[in-house]
């Protein structure tokens, strides 16, 4: 089992919904929408940079639970 699938799950999800914040922020900078609809987009972005982040960190400490597993399997582990 690997956490990869769920890392990059979360990803594809996190740049999909910062690809709809932006439009949305450059639809109320043209003038489209009023403050409110500024400070939703923007708080959109800011809440997608933090779900990739986060899934930026799970796939890193999968990647690194992996090669522990690899170096412990093929003897190189240290002993305690």
């Amino acid at each position: 089992m690997t956490a990869t699938p769920h890392a990059a799950k979360a990803l594809t999800s996190a740049l999909g919904r910062f690809e709809n914040a932006s439009g949305r922020w450059i639809e109320a900078a043209t003038g489209a929408g009023g403050a409110s609809m500024q400070m939703s987009a923007l708080a959109g972005i800011v809440q997608t940079r933090a779900q990739v982040k986060a899934a930026v960190a799970v796939q890193r400490f999968a990647d690194d639970m992996w090669d522990a597993v690899l170096e412990l399997q093929s003897g190189g582990g240290a002993s305690v």
